[in-house]
């Protein structure tokens, strides 16, 4: 066979390739425009009535109240909300450490709560799973959204506000996955609480979690450990 009819050969080959891929891509490309449709459609009747039984449901504090969509960094700062503030972030360590933590790349530093924006992150996070998973809000659709969007979105901007720091996470494969100084939760919140009272933010690290933080970051050093030798003289 003459080189030229060879050249023709591939050529036919690489066009029905390209033929096929087309094909595909207009077909994903209706799927999506399905998608969209759906989920402009579920957000149209998706009413606030709605949204309130869904938080009833869920019986541990909900996504909402009597104003609505509670957020962590407007946390209620008066005395008898303190309980409810600590009991916030105690419920957020534990869906951390049940769910958050089984992605390879949900990286999460020790000094996680000792910064209100990254716990604002994952607080809508934690939410945004409920309200795909559980109560009448529960849909297939949401959950894709959840994965696709939702928390990979949470997980760069929680490495982008952590990097820089020295602490790291650790993760006991024997045991399963650690939320880093979660028993920290508490001296947290109560100074969180206080600090939209007026009080001092944030609060010092005792000695002890110190001694915990860099006990984590000698066990599993990462890219942020290696970031803060860089930055060092």
């Amino acid at each position: 066979m003459a080189e030229s009819d060879r050249d023709r050969d591939r050529w036919v080959v690489v066009g029905r390739v390209l033929e096929r891929l087309a094909r595909r891509l207009d077909a994903v490309e209706a799927v999506i425009g399905q998608l969209t449709v759906d989920l402009l459609t579920h957000l149209d009747t998706h009413t606030d009535t709605d949204l309130d039984a869904d938080a009833d449901a869920e019986g541990d504090g909900g996504v909402g109240g009597p104003g609505g969509v509670r957020s962590w960094l407007q946390a209620a700062g008066e005395a008898e909300d303190v309980a409810r503030v600590e009991a916030d972030l105690v419920g957020l360590c534990g869906w951390l450490g049940r769910v958050w933590l089984r992605f390879d790349d949900a990286e999460l530093p020790s000094c996680w709560m000792w910064h209100p924006g990254v716990v604002e992150e994952l607080w809508w996070c934690w939410h945004t799973w409920m309200a795909a998973y559980t109560g009448k809000s529960a849909d297939w659709r949401w959950v894709a959204a959840w994965h696709h969007y939702d928390r990979p979105g949470v997980v760069r901007r929680v490495h982008a506000a952590t990097r820089a720091c020295d602490l790291s996470r650790h993760i006991d494969v024997s045991d399963g996955p650690v939320v880093p100084l979660d028993e920290a939760a508490g001296q947290l919140a109560r100074a969180w609480a206080a600090h939209l009272r007026g009080g001092g933010w944030p609060p010092q690290p005792t000695a002890e979690q110190l001694a915990e933080a860099e006990a984590l970051d000698t066990a599993l050093p990462t890219h942020r450990s290696r970031d803060r030798r860089r930055q060092l003289p």
